[in-house]
């Protein structure tokens, strides 16, 4: 399979190479191999290197936005003999990412002695105010989270689109569990929205990380995996 994330300029975004060497260590896959879309090896480079058979190409990305499009139209050319490619939706439009999600946030809100019930789930992405795919991945996930009960309040908010999350990080709110609807410890995570909550200065807001970095996020694409349909011709 081939594991395709965005690529980061952060020597801490390595979240695809890790991810898939926790496929390939769970026993169910022969061979994992990594690309990047802004960065090196890009996914016509190491296609053109992988054996002929079946290949599951995974985008690690979190939503159907520009990248994702693009992924797939170069894909389409990109096959050699005797490939035959399977590709999945990305990542962040998977219907697991609820569960995902929510296991992050008590996880953070029991490590604070928060009750769940109380406490406010945030979740915040990239955004892109040209691109309306770009947020329909994180609208869709907002509304599941809110359906289920489990938190006081949920909401969504972006670092380059309405509403934003500068704003977000400062509305008045019960304790406040901040979830980065990103695909990596990159720029975006590590320096954006870290820099973000530290300048709501609030006591009562905890960041539980980026759920592209989440350990159990193997699990869920042991599912998407299995479930990739054949790449349109």
């Amino acid at each position: 399979m081939l594991l395709v994330g965005h690529g980061s300029r952060c020597t801490a975004a390595d979240a695809v190479a890790t991810h898939a060497a926790r496929l390939v260590q769970s026993g169910r896959y022969r061979r994992a191999d990594v690309a990047y879309l802004r960065g090196d090896p890009s996914p016509t480079d190491v296609l053109a290197k992988m054996p002929a058979g079946d290949i599951v190409v995974v985008p690690m990305l979190m939503s159907n936005g520009s990248l994702a499009r693009r992924l797939a139209t170069d894909l389409r050319a990109a096959p050699h003999p005797g490939q035959r490619l399977h590709l999945c939706p990305p990542i962040g439009a998977s219907p697991g990412m609820a569960g995902l999600v929510s296991r992050m946030a008590e996880r953070a809100s029991a490590a604070a002695g928060w009750a769940p019930a109380a406490s406010r789930l945030l979740l915040i992405g990239h955004g892109n105010s040209r691109d309306p795919d770009s947020r329909r991945s994180m609208d869709s996930l907002v509304r599941s989270l809110h359906a289920c009960g489990r938190f006081g309040r949920v909401d969504g908010a972006y670092l380059e689109a309405e509403p934003r999350a500068a704003d977000a990080l400062w509305l008045a709110s019960p304790p406040t569990i901040v979830v980065g609807f990103l695909a990596d410890r990159g720029v975006h995570a590590e320096l954006d929205l870290r820099g973000a909550i530290s300048a709501a200065d609030r006591v009562d807001l905890i960041y539980a990380g980026p759920v592209g970095a989440e350990p159990h996020l193997a699990d869920l694409l042991m599912r998407e995996i299995d479930a990739a349909p054949r790449l349109a011709a």
